[in-house]
């Protein structure tokens, strides 16, 4: 059981299923909701402009860090 304390410290669930799935990786999302993913930035932005997403309106990338990270970074 999880304490009260220590629930406000969990980032919210996209955020723990995203590590699951997506850690140490570059993301493209829109309403917690991943567009596409990759290993590093420069191959993401090739698959957002292969898949027409870079024109859609939005859309966050960020960089989910590896599930072991207690930090998730969401840049806009």
């Amino acid at each position: 059981m999880v304490s009260k304390k220590s629930e406000k410290d969990l980032p919210p669930a996209f955020y723990l299923r995203a590590q699951k799935k997506y850690g140490g990786r570059y993301v493209a999302r829109k309403s917690s909701r991943v567009l596409a993913s990759a290993k590093n930035l420069k191959e993401l932005l090739k698959i957002m402009k292969s898949r027409k997403i870079v024109h859609q309106g939005n859309v966050s990338i960020g960089y989910v860090p590896p599930s072991h990270s207690s930090h998730v970074f969401i840049y806009r």
